[in-house]
C-alpha cells in the first residue's frame, strides 16, 4: 500500500516544487494569489489526469514494483476526484481573477479562436462529461465505454493547452521537461493497453463445458484447449467469451478464480449488469479467452502466521474459495476467523463447499451473516472475535461500502494500513 501511495502521488510532490522553483521568490505567490492558485491548481489537475492512463495500463512491470491492479484502479478512482476538484478550482479563480482584472470571463467558457484557451476548454467540458455519465447516469457498459474514450480526447487536448498557453510551464524548462515526461509515460501506456495488451494478453484458451445457476449466480466452468493457467490461490484473470450468441459481446472483465487445476477452471458471476447478464447465455463450447492472473491477494496469507479475518461480502467469497481449497489440501497455518456476508439465506452456493473444507479444521472458524435477519455486519462484532486485533491480517472482498466500512472502522482502531489488504472490482472502472 505505501508502494502505491508514493509511486502516486509523489508526482504532485514533485510538481508543487517544480513550481515553487519556477518563482524568483515567494513575494511572486503573495502578490499574485489568485493567479497562483490558477496555475498550481491546473499543475495538479494535469499531473493527476496523465497518471490515471499510466495507472490503469494493465502493466505487469508495474503491478509487479508497484501493487495489484485492483490497487491500482481504487487510485485511479482517487485521481479522478483531484483531476475534477482541481479543474473546477483552475475554472473558478480563472472566472473570480477575470472580473478583478476587467476582462471577459467567456473567453474561458466558450470556445474561441484562441487555440490554448479552446482546448482547455473543451478538456474541461470532456472532463464533466465523463464525471457526469460515471456518478449520475446508468449507462449499459458498452455506453460508458464509448463515451469513456473521451478520456484519450481530454488528455490530447489538455497537453495542447498546457504547452501553448502563456504560462510557468512555457517559461520554465524544469516544468516543461517534467510535463512532457509524464505525458509522455501517458501515450506510452495508451498506446500499450490499446494496441499491445489487447492484442497479446489473452493467450490462455479454454472452452466452456458447464454452467450452473442458482439466483443471481452462474458458475462456469471450462477446460483449457492448450496449456492451462497457472495461477495462485485467490488470483484473478481478465476473460473474453467468444460465443455463437451474438448478443453476448468480446469485451474483457475481470473475475476471481473460483478454482483452476490442469484439467478445469472455474470462475462464478453475479448479474451485475448488462454484460454479467449476458454471460447466463453462454453455451458448452464457447471459447473463453484468458490472460495470465493478476492480484497478489492471498500472497500475505500464506507467507505469515499472524491470526487472520476474511470477510466475503456475497460474490465476494470467491477468491476465498480457491484459498480455502488450497488450506485443505496443504493443511492449516493460522488462526483464520471466516465471516461471508449475504442478504438472503438462499444465499448459499458455496455453503456446502464450504462446511465440507472447514469440518475438521480446528483454525478455521465460518460464520455466515444474513444481512436480511440480522442486519449489516458490523466490523466491532468481527472486531471483537480476535484475541489481537492490532495484530491481525485482515482481508477483506466485496462491495465498495462494505470495504469502505470495515476499512475506515480498522484504520480507527489503530490496525496498519498494510495489514488490511482487499480486492475490489468495479467493472467500469476496467
Amino acid at each position: 500500500m505505501k508502494r502505491i501511495k508514493f509511486f502516486v502521488y509523489s508526482p504532485f510532490l514533485l510538481t508543487a516544487l517544480l513550481w515553487l522553483l519556477s518563482k524568483g521568490s515567494i513575494s511572486d505567490i503573495s502578490n499574485n494569489v489568485l493567479r497562483s492558485i490558477v496555475q498550481l491548481s491546473a499543475m495538479v489537475g494535469a499531473t493527476a489526469i496523465v497518471i490515471e492512463p499510466i495507472l490503469s495500463s494493465r502493466s505487469r512491470i508495474l503491478e509487479m514494483f508497484i501493487g495489484s491492479q485492483d490497487k491500482l484502479y481504487r487510485e485511479h478512482r482517487t485521481l479522478g476526484v483531484i483531476a475534477t476538484t482541481s479543474i473546477v478550482i483552475h475554472l473558478g479563480t480563472l472566472l473570480l481573477r477575470s472580473v478583478s482584472i476587467i476582462i471577459d470571463p467567456y473567453q474561458y467558457l466558450i470556445p474561441g479562436t484562441n487555440l490554448s484557451y479552446t482546448a482547455g476548454i473543451l478538456a474541461f467540458y470532456a472532463l464533466i462529461i465523463m464525471i457526469v455519465t460515471t456518478i449520475y447516469i446508468r449507462l449499459s457498459y458498452r455506453s460508458w465505454k464509448i463515451v469513456h474514450k473521451i478520456t484519450s480526447v481530454m488528455i490530447a487536448l489538455s497537453a495542447l493547452h498546457i504547452f501553448t498557453v502563456s504560462s510557468d510551464i512555457s517559461e520554465s524548462l524544469l516544468l516543461r521537461s517534467w510535463f512532457i515526461l509524464l505525458f509522455m509515460f501517458a501515450l506510452i501506456s495508451w498506446i500499450y493497453k490499446l494496441f499491445i495488451y489487447e492484442r497479446s494478453a489473452f493467450k490462455y484458451r479454454y472452452k466452456v463445458t458447464e454452467m450452473i445457476k442458482k439466483e443471481n449466480i452462474v458458475q462456469i466452468k471450462m477446460t483449457p484447449l492448450s496449456k492451462p493457467l497457472k495461477i495462485r490461490p485467490g488470483q484473478f484473470a481478465f476473460f473474453k467469451f467468444l460465443s455463437k450468441d451474438p448478443n453476448i459481446t468480446a469485451e474483457s472483465h475481470p473475475f476471481s478464480i473460483l478454482r483452476s487445476t490442469n484439467d478445469e477452471l472455474h470462475i462464478a458471476v453475479k448479474s451485475l449488469g448488462d454484460f454479467t447478464e449476458q454471460l447466463e447465455r453462454l453455451s458448452t463450447d464457447d471459447i473463453a479467452l484468458v490472460t495470465e492472473p493478476h492480484g497478489e491477494f492471498s500472497k500475505r496469507y500464506f507467507d505469515q502466521t499472524d491470526e487472520a479475518v476474511w470477510i466475503a461480502g456475497g460474490i465476494g467469497v470467491t477468491p476465498f474459495m480457491s484459498m480455502l481449497e488450497h488450506i485443505h489440501t496443504n493443511g492449516e497455518r493460522r488462526q483464520t476467523y471466516i465471516f461471508h456476508t449475504v442478504k438472503k439465506q438462499e444465499e448459499d452456493l458455496f455453503d456446502k463447499q464450504i462446511h465440507e473444507m472447514t469440518s475438521g479444521m480446528s483454525k478455521i472458524h465460518f460464520t455466515k451473516h444474513v444481512t436480511s435477519e440480522l442486519g449489516y455486519l458490523q466490523p466491532k462484532s468481527v472486531v471483537d472475535h480476535l484475541s489481537k486485533p492490532l495484530e491481525t491480517d485482515y482481508f477483506l472482498c466485496g462491495p465498495r461500502s462494505l470495504l469502505d466500512t470495515f476499512y475506515q472502522y480498522l484504520i480507527d482502531i489503530g490496525v496498519e494500513s498494510d495489514r488490511i489488504i482487499f480486492e475490489e472490482f468495479d467493472f467500469k472502472t476496467l
